[in-house]
C-alpha cells in the first residue's frame, strides 16, 4: 500500500471519528438542556446583566478618557505630569458621576500607566456638584484655577 492510500484512509476514519463525536456531544447537550431550560435562562440573564454594567462602566471611563485627550489637544498641554494630572481628574471625574470609588491602582490600570507615573501628583479636587458639570467644564476650571 502507498503512503497516499494510507494517508486518506487515516484522514477518513478522522473525518467519521470526528462526525460521530460531534454527533453524540450535540445529542447529549440538547437532552440536557431541555431539561434544564429554566435555570440556565436565569444563570443568563444573570451574567448578561454582570456583563452590561462592566460594559457600561467601561464605556463611561473610556468616553471620558476620550474627551480629555481632546481637551488636552485643543489646549496644547503637552507637559507629560500636567496630562497625566488632567486624565487622572477625568477618572475621578467619572467615577464622582457614577458613585464609584477609585483607589490609585485602579486609575493606574485605567489609564495604562506605571505605578510611579502617579507618584507627587496632589490635589484632586473634591468640588461641590463636580458631577453636575459637563467634563470639559470641569476640566477647564482646573487648567485656569490650578495652573
Amino acid at each position: 500500500m502507498s503512503l497516499e492510500i494510507i494517508g486518506a484512509v487515516l484522514l477518513g476514519t478522522l473525518l467519521v471519528f470526528v462526525i460521530y463525536s460531534h454527533f453524540r456531544l450535540t445529542k447529549r447537550t440538547s437532552a440536557a438542556s431541555i431539561t434544564k431550560v429554566e435555570p440556565n435562562k436565569q444563570k443568563e440573564k444573570g451574567n448578561m446583566s454582570d456583563l452590561q454594567e462592566i460594559a457600561e462602566r467601561a464605556e463611561d471611563y473610556y468616553d471620558a478618557y476620550q474627551r480629555v485627550k481632546e481637551f488636552l489637544l485643543e489646549n496644547e498641554i503637552f507637559d507629560q505630569k500636567m496630562m497625566i494630572y488632567f486624565l487622572l481628574m477625568g477618572v475621578v471625574w467619572t467615577a464622582s458621576k457614577r458613585g464609584d470609588t477609585v483607589t490609585d491602582e485602579d486609575a493606574v490600570i485605567w489609564l495604562g500607566l506605571q505605578e510611579g507615573d502617579i507618584t507627587g501628583i496632589t490635589g484632586v479636587p473634591s468640588l461641590p456638584g463636580m458631577n453636575e458639570i459637563p467634563l470639559e467644564e470641569f476640566l477647564d476650571y482646573l487648567n485656569k484655577n490650578h495652573f
